[in-house]
């Protein structure tokens, strides 16, 4: 027995549904009309008595062969042209009517088809502009009045109600419509229409289509935006007939209206289709963009100039690497549409670096460094012009032009440089770096010296506040010395050896300043002499501090872009005496240069910055990855600065070696130690090492487990034997029970082939199908 609530509940529903059965069955309630461009898709063509043959015989066959040979070929470019606007490709359609005369008897018919383009896009006006030059009386003019009819009667919404019809009846009409719009959308997303192997099906792409022919005109932005998210369902699928479908039959963007961008787009994901990608761009930038007068004229060369450059890069960008397999035909073919991209619009930025990755790579082919290095260098001279922040190229073009002594060119560069005050130390030494330079050129020659006296100034003016100021007198000393004036240079000798901080320092920036300077050779080789015994002699009792200041005064050197000058430089000798001494591991000779005995001065930031020369420098082959001395392994170990920099070291030349616990130790006492320091600078350059040894170790984990992943597939069983789980790997024992032995001999190729992103794709989709996740795969290759 059932409550007197629920009895009541029960007899309410039933009269709801009583009630609302008998409107639907009341044959003077209100109905919805079917659509209005229901009754024309039954309407067949009559031929009135007094038709002309030539349009009788566009639908009786019958007819045709009254007709003469010329006529017939024109109505067969009619009658194409029809087909082709049926399956969406208007712009073929007009294509197909360039041959048809204006005093043709089928020119009406082309001025139709003419109108029936922009009918079909919902351009109302631009269909009655064509139309209403056609002949009346004739078949044309009759259709296009009958579909101009329909149009208003289809539009509901945007006309007053007709006579005998309330409002009320009007709106509900419209949201009648609307609600099977709805219904219309819903039914692509059915399951019935749905597909495994496809995102989107064949049969979901033609009802997008018909909604997109039946609804536009309601709801525009609804139908634009459904049709938009459609092909973007479509856009990533290996099946592409779906989305050329809703291409070809569906009305893009403002910017894209034919969505031949789209297409274009979409043709770069296939290796094989490089012109297809080129024919796409070359349409929409010649033929669909100056036709979009609605844009603006920015926009569209924007637009073109993007383009063209993603045709270039589709062919650069392969996946072999930048510029693998190309022919000299295609780099030009690159090249080409790069600098018609840039000369639309001449910041794009993409297409500054890959017009300049093209052509370093070419320069770097060209031994005579001829035709292809005038042209990197007048690229990049475009790029920094539009872009003046690019420092990287701007230094860059300051170095080339330097060294091929053109310093009035590098001149503007290097004020614009100033100018902007940056803030990286590259940069801010550029000046003092152009002026020192620029000094030793001048000083090579005789009648240039006063060239020279005027560059050193400068020089001097500029210097940079993190550079050591020790080195100024003996760069005074060696220019009076090329000047001749000895008063002057034993002068400036004296006041150079009292602020060094030690004689083995002193010599060292002697050297480098009479060589810099051009001096002559029998002044230089005492000096050199010198210093090469001092750093052979070097004991383990000996002081570390020369070695240090030594060893960073060549790290600010080069951090200011002025690197060591051939192998056989003095400064090799101090580095393989500085890395000995920290491991402990030189000649016992005591007392060689000052003597006494001093521990590493771990707290001074300079110790620090010599150690990160020893790092950049390999520590001068002192040190094997596999084969840490025990000075080098407790240094590491315990100071986080030296560990950093023994970091770097192996990530740059034995990223293996960072997966060891010992590696792992270094990392996170690394990692502490940032959180705790208290220089911005210093932090973000050590979490920057942190983060590549990181991805190295990732890297190398990842190499590992793809060989043990390839090792599954080598023990296959030899051919006299029969195939059987028996006598299989554990991961083809699991492929051929689940899958087959076809499963198998589609997979033992890929395992045995090269390791490449295509084949782990498909050994990915092949596991895929047979349930076989990721990490059970990396499992049954370790057995």
């Amino acid at each position: 027995m059932c409550s007197k609530k629920q009895s009541d509940q029960k007899r309410r529903q039933a009269e709801l549904a009583r009630r609302r059965q008998n409107r639907l069955r009341n044959p003077e309630g209100w109905q919805p009309p079917p659509p209005a461009e229901a009754e024309v898709l039954d309407i067949a063509p009559i031929a009135s008595p007094d038709e002309p043959a030539e349009d009788r015989a566009l639908f009786d066959p019958t007819a045709r062969d009254a007709l003469c040979a010329n006529l017939q070929a024109e109505l067969a470019l009619v009658q194409e042209a029809f087909d082709l606007c049926a399956r969406g490709e208007p712009h073929a359609a007009l294509d197909r009517l360039t041959a048809i005369a204006r005093k043709s008897p089928y020119a009406d018919w082309r001025l139709f088809i003419r109108g029936l383009v922009p009918f079909q896009r919902g351009d109302r006006a631009a269909a009655r502009e064509a139309w209403h030059r056609l002949e009346a009386g004739r078949r044309p003019a009759r259709i296009a009045i009958t579909l101009d009819r329909v149009w208003d009667a289809a539009t509901v919404g945007a006309a007053a109600p007709a006579d005998g019809t309330s409002g009320v009846e009007a709106a509900a009409v419209n949201l009648m419509r609307r609600a099977s719009l709805l219904a219309a959308s819903r039914e692509i997303a059915a399951v019935r229409h749905r597909d495994e192997e496809r995102t989107f099906s064949a049969s979901q792409a033609a009802l997008a289509i018909r909604l997109e022919k039946h609804y536009r005109p309601l709801d525009f932005d609804f139908v634009s935006e459904f049709s938009a998210a459609c092909r973007a369902l479509a856009f990533g699928q290996a099946d592409d007939e779906p989305f050329l479908a809703l291409c070809r039959s569906t009305a893009g963007p403002a910017d894209d209206p034919r969505n031949t961008r789209l297409q274009f787009i979409h043709l770069q994901r296939f290796i094989d289709a490089d012109e297809q990608v080129r024919q796409g761009a070359r349409e929409y930038v010649d033929r669909d963009l100056p036709g979009l007068t609605h844009l603006p004229e920015p926009l569209r060369t924007a637009l073109a100039s993007v383009t063209l450059e993603r045709a270039a890069s589709s062919l650069l960008d392969r996946e072999d690497g930048f510029l693998q397999d190309l022919t000299p035909q295609e780099e030009r073919v690159c090249q080409r549409l790069l600098c018609e991209s840039l000369e639309r619009h001449p910041r794009n930025l993409r297409a500054h670096e890959s017009l300049i990755d093209l052509l370093a790579t070419r320069a770097e082919e060209d031994d005579s460094r001829g035709d292809a290095d005038r042209a990197l260098i007048d690229a990049k001279l475009a790029f920094v012009g539009q872009f003046p922040d690019q420092y990287e190229h701007v230094r860059d073009l300051i170095d080339r032009f330097i060294a091929a002594g053109e310093f009035a060119r590098a001149e503007p560069l290097v004020k614009s440089l100033t100018e902007q005050r940056t803030g990286d130390m590259g940069s801010r030494a550029t000046p003092w770096r152009f002026e020192l330079l620029r000094a030793s050129s001048r000083a090579a020659a005789d009648d240039s010296l006063p060239e020279a006296r005027g560059a050193l100034e400068a020089c001097i003016t500029a210097w940079p506040n993190w550079m050591p100021r020790w080195w100024i007198p003996f760069l005074e000393a060696a220019l009076l010395l090329r000047e001749g004036n000895e008063a002057g240079v034993t002068a400036a000798l004296d006041v150079g050896r009292r602020e060094s901080p030690d004689d083995l320092t002193s010599d060292m920036m002697l050297h480098e300043a009479l060589v810099r300077l051009k001096c002559p050779a029998p002044r230089i080789e005492p000096i050199r002499t010198r210093v090469q015994n001092a750093a052979k002699h070097n004991a383990i009792d000996s002081p570390i501090a020369p070695l240090a200041h030594v060893a960073c005064f060549f790290m600010e050197l080069e951090r200011c872009g002025i690197p060591l000058d051939g192998e056989d430089h003095p400064a090799f000798a101090i580095g393989r005496a500085f890395s000995r001494r920290l491991w402990q591991d030189g000649t016992s000779t005591l007392g060689s240069v000052s003597g006494g005995v001093s521990g590493l001065p771990v707290n001074d930031p300079g110790f620090w910055a010599a150690f990160r020369w020893l790092a950049t420098h390999d520590f001068f082959g002192t040190v094997s990855p596999k084969r840490e001395p025990k000075g080098f392994a407790r240094l590491a170990d315990n100071q986080p600065r030296a560990a950093a920099e023994v970091l770097e070291w192996l990530t740059r030349t034995a990223p293996s070696s960072l997966t060891t616990r010992k590696a792992g130790k270094r990392l996170t006492l690394v990692e502490k130690f940032i959180a705790t320091e208290q220089n911005p600078a210093t932090a973000q350059r050590l979490r920057g090492i942190v983060m590549a040894a990181r991805k190295a170790i990732e890297a190398d984990q990842e190499r590992e487990r793809r060989a043990r992943f390839r090792s599954a597939g080598r023990g296959l069983a030899p051919p006299g034997r029969a195939l059987g789980s028996s006598n299989l790997p554990p991961l083809l024992q699991v492929i051929l029970e689940r899958g087959g032995p076809e499963a198998v001999a589609e997979i033992v190729p890929l395992l045995l082939g090269p390791m490449n992103e295509k084949n782990a794709k498909r050994i990915a989709g092949l596991a895929a199908r047979l349930g076989i996740s990721e990490e059970e795969m990396i499992d049954l290759s370790e057995r």
